[in-house]
């Protein structure tokens, strides 16, 4: 489900928070939270970045571990892979999503936080 209305305002302002890191350390979400976006600000690669599963199991946010929007079967979509560690997300983009974590193998990054709901 995504935000909206105040809540989707305030965690594109930040309001909920942010993890700002340039180490190779696990990144978690507190336990009511999500990350919903992560902003790169120095060419970035990623050992894990973790999805929140979402009630019907499918996979609908680029990760590491499964292929989003990988299955031919009309309601997945199809195209998507798996993101590679050798991938590098550049200077100055943000990806959006429901990730519960990460950890970064190169680069420095920071994560906007939203609530659960």
């Amino acid at each position: 489900m995504a935000l909206s209305g105040a809540k989707s305002e305030q965690a594109n302002l930040g309001q909920f928070g942010s993890i700002f890191t340039d180490g190779t350390g696990a990144v978690v979400a507190p336990s009511e939270y999500i990350i919903c976006a992560i902003t790169v600000l120095d060419d970035a690669t990623f050992t894990t970045l973790a999805v929140e599963n979402n009630a019907s199991g499918s996979r609908v946010f680029a990760n590491r571990t499964n292929p989003a929007h990988a299955s031919d079967n009309g309601s997945e979509g199809s195209g998507g892979i798996t993101i590679a560690s050798t991938d590098v997300f550049p200077t100055g983009v943000t990806v959006f999503g429901r990730y519960t974590g990460f950890t970064l193998a190169g680069g420095s990054v920071i994560a906007y936080l939203a609530p659960k709901h």
